[in-house]
């Protein structure tokens, strides 16, 4: 027997659709894994080191032994916009892992009285070698961009000259924390997209 052409429709819409799992309560699609996605926004708006890091679905905190095998990858993706004073100071973003810099980028924003200027901050995190005495690697980008287009103008770039050393064998919670370098009354930098996922 025949299948009808709306049963037919359905039935490769299913067979070549990607293959999806959930994950922490994300949906997981073509192999890529999300561990975490943030759903509040987090603003800084005072000197300091401070995280970016805010609630939402899944977790950052990553599993024991998740870098048990070299080459194991994570990538995070900080999206949001921030305002700058008149005399603004330099912008820093810093990957932590298990309370341990991995690493960071530092940009001098491209011009003074921002408003609402976009921002991204970008990178991966690769195992290099696991124990008490593991190591891993990073690199990304850091961008700004002025409020009248959406085009970068500043770009940081940061890689890791040689492997930062953690804990592997245990957990270890992922973190962005962000510093101005000179700060001034109504400098304000909001994360509002924050995403953390396998490969």
């Amino acid at each position: 027997m025949g299948c009808s052409k709306p049963v037919l429709a359905v039935f490769l819409a299913v067979w070549l659709a990607p293959a999806q799992t959930n994950v922490n309560g994300l949906v997981s699609v073509a192999g890529t894994t999300p561990l975490f996605s943030q759903n509040n926004r987090v603003t800084i708006s005072s000197a300091g080191q401070a995280t970016l890091t805010g609630t939402g679905l899944g977790s950052t905190t990553l599993p024991a032994n998740y870098f048990a095998t070299p080459g194991t990858i994570i990538r995070f993706d900080v999206k949001g916009f921030f305002s700058t004073s008149s005399t603004p100071g330099g912008m820093q973003m810093r990957a932590m892992l298990g309370g341990t810099s991995i690493c960071a980028a530092t940009v001098v924003p491209p011009s003074s009285s921002q408003s609402n200027a976009a921002f991204e901050f970008e990178g991966q995190i690769v195992g290099v070698t696991a124990g008490s005495g593991g190591t891993v690697a990073c690199g990304g980008t850091f961008l700004l961009s002025l409020q009248s287009t959406a085009t970068p103008v500043s770009v940081g770039v940061t890689t890791a000259t040689s492997p930062v050393t953690v804990n592997t064998t245990g957990t270890l919670a992922f973190d962005v924390q962000f510093t101005w370098g000179t700060f001034s009354s109504g400098d304000t930098i909001t994360s509002v997209i924050y995403v953390l996922k396998t490969q």
